[in-house]
């Protein structure tokens, strides 16, 4: 069965969307702005993720910042899901699909 990938909400809005989300802020004595709710919906910005601000030709580019996160990060997390044996199965069985 291949594998579906899913869009993300980001990836989902069209150009003529984008344009028509535009919106205006003003930056507070403190150097803050407020990111309108919706995009902050369509890009999953939430409490505490970590915003990348680029400097560009044109102006400052504000993203939202993926960390990747590290394995270590992982270690334990499918512990909730399935037993050791049932994990140590399915691996095996992804070796043999994966020759």
């Amino acid at each position: 069965m291949p594998s579906r990938v899913k869009a993300t909400r980001a990836e989902a809005v069209s150009e003529e969307m984008i344009d028509g989300l535009a919106e205006y802020r003003r930056i507070t004595s403190k150097g803050q702005v407020t990111i309108p709710k919706v995009m902050r919906k369509i890009y999953n910005i939430t409490t505490h993720t970590k915003l990348e601000f680029a400097p560009r030709p044109e102006g400052i580019i504000i993203r939202p910042l993926r960390e990747k996160g590290s394995f270590r990060d992982l270690a334990g997390s499918a512990s909730t899901h399935w037993t050791v044996g049932e994990m140590l199965k399915r691996l095996d069985e992804l070796r043999e699909e994966n020759g």
